[in-house]
């Protein structure tokens, strides 16, 4: 019985096959788009724990999304791919 491990560089993303050629270019676009959505939830949090004046049950609930964004984006989501 032969090993039939199959080695391709295919980027799958919800069905949608990235061409190898590509493969670099749509990682670095998505690495950029998470970068972007980390660094506004930490900085979301921060601005609303360090600001005395936002410490109201509306900003508490808007730093209590980012904070789930962060781990849906960190944890869940990679974790929910093949």
């Amino acid at each position: 019985m032969e090993n039939m491990t199959l080695n391709e560089d295919i980027l799958l993303l919800e069905g949608l096959k990235v061409s190898p050629q590509s493969t670099i270019l749509s990682f670095i676009f998505l690495l950029f788009i998470y970068i972007f959505a980390l660094v506004s939830n930490i900085t979301l949090v921060v601005l609303i724990c360090t600001s005395s004046s936002l410490h109201q049950p509306m900003y508490l609930l808007f730093c209590n999304m980012s904070i789930n964004d962060i781990f849906g984006a960190t944890i869940v989501t990679p974790a929910c791919s093949p």
